[in-house]
């Protein structure tokens, strides 16, 4: 390990170009894909658009169900590098076949192509993120998470947009994408081989092939060790949250705000600059919380906050402490800024009528103040999500870091689901997007006392 600043880091600006043009390419065929869907009339077996475009988010998840106990095995058992190189290869491969896909215009072979792309997502996400604390230093964890995490959310929103502008593009867009998915799959191929190789952490595992049995291992091994699973259970929330709201996100900008698809776009920018922004911002926060530790010394604070409390400061490790504070300042920003959107919307609602563009929208201070929560809720999920994962790659053991975090990513998906049935749920009673951001706010606050119950029980 070295501890150069991470832009200099030959183990890690590699790693973190290689997730950005895949995490672009990733998003720029699934919105191609998606437009496609909804504007060419592609249909299969006689099912709506509507109901493909949901499908096609349930066939993007579903590989992290059936694959992320032997993504995490693998990770474990094999030199990580090389086994980037070949997800990228096979990413290559994977793009060749959806060029075919579009070329013939055939749905049931892009539908594949879109599933062989989250078992890629599935095979790389235990790899990147054990990755990480192998090959930096400890005191870098955290920065090196927030940049990734950056680039990651930056690609999302890249991809998107150029992905839908392209393939709209009169006559050739089609041509253009085809060209698109096979040249990001080769940029993020070359960036991978400079990858520095990593050490397999547990070469003598013996794999465990069973889909089945090998994930029901996985989660009892998770659910055994509490603070482990506790870490786990707090990522899975950040994704039930995140995709909750992403999925209100085009309803909110056409029915509350009022805005034609430029807003929503606007909206998706802002939430994804938001998430970048916190992450930068993390990385430069971690020390934040010595504060208290210092604070916690003196007799004053001390009668303020309790002997017991004196004594859960005191007694956590200064970084484990300071990315606790972040992630609890980011959960309560994740529910303060939803409940003044919510409270603010209800009056843009009542006086806005018809389609309204960004011009517009920018025109009216509730707007702009509704933009701006919107945005500080993206950027308080950075600061809740990054210490999160920075603990849990610090607290799994260092033989089977993959397998934990290939765990995680199982609760991530559960909660996904969750999350869309849910939604599901609250519009068949009748609620409101806006009544469904209250609740989402309200429910954070429990997730954020359950937290703080839990710390105070390890006092």
């Amino acid at each position: 390990m070295n501890s150069k600043p991470l832009i200099k880091n030959q183990k890690f600006w590699p790693l973190c170009l290689t997730q950005f043009f895949g995490a672009f390419n990733d998003n720029f065929f699934k919105t191609a894909l998606i437009i496609l869907i909804t504007f060419e009339s592609v249909d299969l077996l006689g099912f709506s658009p509507e109901k493909l475009i949901a499908f096609c988010g349930g066939l993007f998840i579903f590989p992290f169900f059936l694959f992320s106990s032997l993504a995490g095995q693998i990770a474990d058992k094999y030199e990580k590098s090389r086994l980037i190189v070949y997800i990228k290869i096979l990413e290559i491969l994977v793009m060749s076949l959806a060029v075919l896909g579009f070329l013939f215009m055939s749905l049931p072979l892009l539908l594949f192509v879109l599933f062989l792309t989250g078992l890629q997502s599935t095979l790389f996400s235990p790899l990147k993120y054990s990755y990480l604390p192998q090959q930096i230093n400890p005191n870098q964890l955290l920065p090196a998470n927030a940049w990734l995490q950056s680039f990651s959310f930056l690609a999302i929103l890249a991809g998107a947009v150029c992905g839908g502008a392209v393939v709209a593009i009169p006559e050739t867009g089609i041509k253009w994408v085809c060209i698109g998915v096979l040249l990001l799959a080769f940029i993020g191929f070359v960036f991978s081989l400079w990858i520095v190789k990593a050490l397999p952490s547990q070469p003598e595992l013996k794999i465990n092939y069973s889909p089945f049995a090998s994930t029901c291992s996985l989660i009892s091994n998770v659910f055994k060790q509490k603070k482990i699973f506790l870490i786990a259970l707090c990522l899975a929330w950040f994704w039930f949250y995140g995709s909750a709201l992403l999925s209100l996100l085009p309803l909110f900008g056409r029915k509350v705000l009022g805005g034609d698809e430029q807003v929503v776009t606007l909206l998706l920018t802002l939430f994804s600059v938001g998430i970048g922004l916190g992450c930068l911002t993390c990385s430069l926060c971690e020390k934040f919380a010595v504060v208290f530790r210092l604070f916690s010394r003196f007799n004053i604070f001390s009668k303020l906050i309790g002997d017991r409390q004196k004594k859960l400061l005191i007694g956590y490790d200064k970084n484990e402490l300071s990315r606790l504070t972040l992630s609890l300042i980011g959960s309560l920003g994740l529910s303060v800024f939803l409940f003044d959107l919510s409270l603010q919307s209800q009056f843009v609602a009542e006086e806005q009528m018809g389609k309204l563009s960004i011009s517009a929208v920018l025109k009216s201070k509730e707007h702009i103040r509704i933009l701006c929560d919107f945005a500080l809720v993206a950027f308080s999920g950075a600061f809740f999500f990054v210490p999160f994962m920075t603990l849990l790659q610090k607290s799994a053991p260092k033989k089977n870091v993959s397998r934990i975090i290939a765990g995680s990513n199982i609760f991530d998906a559960i909660f996904i689901v969750l999350s869309a049935c849910v939604l599901m749920a609250c519009f068949n009673l009748g609620f409101s997007e806006l009544e469904i951001c209250f609740l989402l706010a309200s429910l954070n606050l429990l997730a954020l006392a359950g937290v703080l119950y839990w710390i105070m029980r390890r006092a």
